[in-house]
């Protein structure tokens, strides 16, 4: 099984400042400010079928996450605008690898 370590949000070609997850991570907060879009990045990491449409994410290029077990580091990414693009990469430096949705 796989820890959710980081998310990141692409927004055209530059990548976002991952917001770091820790063990026990709790998100709160007033109505409207971003709690129900960050669950619906998580799912759509994980793999989810259903498009992002929450408002607030149509400028979204791709999201993605690093993904860690006890002996694995693992960073995946997804495209957001065709729903087509999966990635993965083995090394933080090393680039991302095109893999089908079966491999994903």
């Amino acid at each position: 099984m796989f820890r959710i370590r980081e998310i990141y949000i692409w927004n055209g070609e530059q990548c976002a400042t991952p917001y770091i997850l820790m063990d026990n991570t709790f998100v709160y907060g007033p109505n409207s400010k971003g709690k129900t879009a960050l669950a619906e990045m998580i799912d759509y990491i994980l793999g989810s079928h259903e498009n992002l449409t929450h408002d607030g994410l149509d400028n979204i290029t791709h999201v993605g996450a690093l993904l860690t077990n006890d002996k694995t580091k693992l960073w995946v990414k997804r495209s957001v605008k065709d729903g087509l693009g999966y990635f993965y990469k083995r090394t933080k430096r090393s680039a991302y690898t095109a893999i089908t949705y079966e491999a994903y």
